[in-house]
């Protein structure tokens, strides 16, 4: 499924995939296929979420019988509904993403890992302190600039954020 995904994201951003993913495009020649279409697709998850949306919406709906079909519709639409209000509610998503990065033991987070070890300090750095509300207007109005005393960008670090909380929501404990 990597690699179907992977070509679907290249093929959806055709020559802009290296910019908007922020990848390097001699990994297109170096890299194994898995491993490149993997590096796209992490990078789509962070940067381009909605892509990889739209291409599980395509999945669920090609080759299935009427009933597999409504019934991956209707959890679908279940979870479309909470990932828009966990996007709208970012306070919550804050909430989760921070019980991410102080308990990774909890949570079992995979290829994820790694990701949220980069992402670690200058996160719980940042929000030392802060209100969820200041948090998010800090990443909005710095859309385009880094994290304080980071070179991670605040708009990789806002999506994280939102990715993290909407995938890892079922695992998470009120």
């Amino acid at each position: 499924m990597n690699i179907k995904l992977g070509e679907y994201i290249v093929s959806t951003l055709g020559n802009k995939v290296y910019d908007e993913l922020e990848i390097d495009p001699a990994d297109y020649n170096k890299l194994p296929a898995s491993e490149f279409y993997d590096e796209v697709i992490s990078s789509c998850e962070v940067l381009r979420p909605d892509i990889i949306k739209q291409y599980k919406k395509d999945q669920l709906t090609s080759g299935s019988t009427s009933s597999e079909t409504a019934e991956k519709k209707r959890i679908a639409k279940h979870n479309k509904v909470l990932d828009e209000y966990i996007e709208n509610n970012f306070y919550l998503a804050l909430k989760i993403t921070y019980d991410i990065f102080t308990h990774t033991g909890k949570y079992n987070l995979g290829q994820d890992y790694h990701k949220i070890k980069y992402y670690e300090e200058a996160f719980l750095n940042f929000v030392k302190g802060k209100r969820a509300k200041d948090i998010n207007k800090y990443l909005i109005d710095n859309e385009a600039g880094n994290l304080p005393r980071s070179s991670i960008n605040c708009k990789k670090m806002r999506n994280f954020i939102i990715y993290l909380a909407q995938k890892y929501k079922g695992q998470y404990e009120r």
